[in-house]
């Protein structure tokens, strides 16, 4: 699987923990290994710091995705921003 699909499943990710009212700001990642097409990929998404300005909470994300032997295979950073009164997501973990 090549890396700017793998990073394309990541956005989506979060894009759908987000849901409407949230958007990425910042996203960035590092390819540790290959994962080869079909294998399954789980998402981890950590909050790392959150800060509240101008009526959204900007959240630091610690990310990575690791595959079906349970080898991290992507890690990265997100800034993403929610508007306040949408609250902050829940934690989530999906499978892509």
């Amino acid at each position: 699987m090549q890396g700017p699909f793998k990073l394309a499943l990541v956005e989506r990710q979060l894009l759908n923990i987000l849901g409407e009212s949230g958007r990425i700001i910042n996203l960035s990642c590092t390819y540790r290994d290959m994962d080869v097409l079909g294998a399954t990929l789980t998402f981890h998404a950590q909050v790392a710091g959150i800060e509240s300005a101008n009526g959204e909470y900007r959240i630091i994300l610690d990310l990575r995705t690791e595959n079906d032997k349970n080898v991290v295979t992507l890690e990265g950073k997100a800034v993403v921003a929610v508007k306040r009164e949408a609250g902050l997501p829940g934690r989530s973990e999906a499978k892509a």
